[in-house]
């Protein structure tokens, strides 16, 4: 390479800074995180300022300002904890600082209200099996027997018909018998679940129908049964035992 006057030298190569160099190919963060990078730093370096008790007024103004003009997102808000230091110049002695730091959290409370929210999403309802379903069914049916209390009436609400689906399956809007609990009801009919399910060999198949039929059958046949089982005079179990299902 030649020296001296007149001689052409090539422009010296300049290091690339530290941050240039993340810039690099074989670095994971892209322009935009590199960016966000670079305002969480000056964020924490400037809250710095405001926090150091050697920091002037003007010095604290300056730092104010430059937060305005940095391209703050709300995360970044929470996570430098900026925003709290500011806040706590809207009382300084300085009417200045004051000023500045008013503006600042106006404009930041602003971004926070205006900021998308993120909302969680229920997760999605659990699918109801079929044992579940004809359980509840067989609650229902005994809940309705049970409320009406006597035979030949229809076991879905009033206005509804027997033959609706899920009309005795409910029984929740059955009237209860006069004087009788809607707890009394509601456990009378939680036994009888249990002690069809137990009869039926823990199983919803055709042997959970068949107990059932027979046991709607005693509360037709019986205007006595439900009082009876209400009042604890006689058990389902005990109905199950005299009752032929098979």
């Amino acid at each position: 390479m030649a020296s001296g006057p007149g001689a052409s030298s090539a422009p010296a190569r300049l290091k690339p800074s530290k941050r240039a160099a993340q810039v690099d190919g074989s670095s994971q963060l892209t322009l935009f995180g590199l960016a966000r990078v670079v305002v969480l730093e000056d964020c924490m370096e400037l809250r710095q300022t405001l926090k150091s008790a050697d920091s002037s007024d003007a010095e604290r103004v300056g730092a104010l300002r430059k937060l305005d003009s940095l391209a703050i997102t709300e995360k970044t808000l929470r996570k430098t904890r900026v925003g709290k230091t500011v806040n706590s110049l809207t009382t300084h002695r300085s009417g200045k600082v004051r000023q500045a730091a008013k503006k600042l959290v106006h404009k930041w409370k602003s971004l926070v209200l205006e900021a998308p929210k993120h909302r969680v999403r229920p997760p999605p309802p659990r699918p109801v099996s079929e044992e579940e379903r004809v359980r509840k069914s067989c609650l229902g049916t005994l809940t309705a027997r049970l409320s009406h209390g006597s035979a030949g009436q229809e076991c879905a609400a009033p206005g509804a018909s027997a033959d609706t689906p899920g009309a005795a399956a409910t029984g929740a809007t059955a009237p209860s018998p006069p004087g009788v609990p809607r707890t009394t009801i509601s456990t009378a009919a939680a036994a009888g679940e249990v002690a069809i399910w137990t009869a039926a060999g823990g199983s919803v198949g055709p042997n959970h129908a068949r107990v059932l039929r027979a046991v709607v059958q005693r509360f037709e046949d019986d205007a006595a049964l439900a009082p009876s089982l209400l009042a604890g005079r006689t058990s389902f179990d005990a109905l199950l035992r005299h009752t032929d299902y098979d």
